[in-house]
């Protein structure tokens, strides 16, 4: 899983968002099998980063939304602070302030 995790991040460095999501998909279809829920925390949170620069706002949020469910159950408290700061900063570009204030606040 996190071989092609990375795979997935260097093929979206290079622009191949695609590709990308398809290995940020496989990886966590590995992760949810094997009940890794740090590994599919990881994956959430790439998956919504490559809709975010997408522009696909709707889909952004959803992955940021369950990457923040996982990370609060396993009482990662950076990653959940992450997936607030990725929230807030999609729904900041959305001019949708109050949602974007209530991210940085939780």
């Amino acid at each position: 899983a996190e071989t092609l995790n990375k795979l997935g991040l260097t093929y979206c460095d290079i622009g191949y968002d695609l590709r990308a999501i398809d290995y940020f998909e496989q990886s966590l279809v590995i992760c949810e099998d094997n009940a890794d829920l740090h590994g599919q925390a990881v994956c959430l949170q790439h998956l919504g980063n490559v809709f975010k620069m997408q522009k696909d706002t709707r889909l952004a949020v959803d992955f940021f939304e369950r990457c923040l469910a996982v990370r609060n159950k396993i009482g990662d408290l950076r990653g959940a602070a992450d997936c607030h700061d990725s929230l807030g900063l999609v729904y900041y570009g959305l001019a949708r302030f109050t949602e974007a204030t209530a991210q940085y606040e939780d």
